[in-house]
């Protein structure tokens, strides 16, 4: 006969195993003799991908997922790891509001033998930008025009990049509220978008430019009365957002008044800004 001290093995008996081998022959006489059995695993894990795996993506524009959690696999002695242990992402995995990334992950057993698979992974960035206003004043230029930056109006932040906003420059002119709401949008480099309102104010503290005569007559009638029209003194005030009203200090004249007076000329604009001058009046009887 012959004999073995083992002849079945398992997961268990992986490596070296010192088995006795003994011969007996038709006498009785025994031979015994250790041999050197090595149990060795060649197959592979079998491995499977999970599917509709989602992440989004945090505040500080990381996500992960551990390697494990993204397949199912089997061995028949045993899966020793899984790597990488997590699967990591970033902003810059992203190129709009998600995307579709594959990464590679390999499964071992005890043995070192390993299989690939490839898993999908649905990224998602769905935080919008962080906004915060900045009021400010803005001033009409000579033509009646202002214009300013909205990035100057709202400060972002965002968890990846701030893209755009929109519009990029808002304008004002002389027909604009002193108190101007502008809603600004800003867009972040995936399309998250948030809106925010914020108040110019528009001021126009452009003085009326004067153009007049520095000197002017006035001639009385034959009843002594004279009277100034400010057409006589003006020649050709303008202003930036117009003229709403102007104004002489005095307009009708008797023979009291003979001779050289001092006649106050005002001009005041749309916005209520003043400008004053003396005019010289020279009342005259012809």
């Amino acid at each position: 006969s012959r004999w073995l001290s083992e002849e079945t093995f398992t997961c268990d008996d992986l490596g070296s195993n010192q088995v006795e081998f003994r011969v007996t022959d038709t006498k009785g006489n025994v031979s015994y003799a250790t041999v050197t059995v090595n149990v060795l695993d060649n197959v592979l894990p079998v491995v499977s991908a999970v599917s509709g795996v989602e992440l989004y993506l945090d505040a500080q524009g990381y996500a992960s997922v551990l390697g494990s959690s993204m397949v199912r696999a089997t061995d028949n002695c045993g899966v020793d790891s899984i790597l990488p242990t997590n699967l990591e992402f970033r902003c810059s995995d992203l190129s709009g509001i998600s995307a579709v990334l594959t990464r590679d992950v390999q499964v071992r057993d005890r043995s070192g033998n390993a299989t690939t698979v490839s898993v999908s992974v649905t990224l998602r960035d769905t935080i919008r930008p962080v906004l915060s206003s900045n009021s400010r004043t803005v001033y009409l230029d000579a033509s009646g025009q202002a214009s300013i930056s909205t990035r100057s109006l709202v400060d972002a932040l965002d968890n990846c990049c701030v893209d755009t906003y929109t519009p990029a420059v808002v304008s004002f002119d002389c027909s604009s509220p002193g108190s101007s709401n502008v809603r600004v949008e800003v867009s972040d480099c995936h399309g998250n978008v948030s809106t925010m309102d914020v108040q110019v104010e528009v001021r126009d503290t452009l003085h009326p430019t004067l153009v007049y005569y520095n000197t002017v007559n006035v001639v009385l009638d034959s009843i002594g009365n004279g009277i100034l029209d400010v057409a006589q003194v003006d020649n050709g005030t303008t202003d930036n957002c117009g003229i709403a009203s102007r104004w002489l200090s005095e307009e009708t004249f008797t023979c009291d008044d003979l001779g050289s007076n001092q006649v106050e000329f005002r001009v005041t604009d749309t916005k209520g800004n003043v400008s004053y001058a003396t005019v010289t009046v020279n009342v005259l009887d012809n």
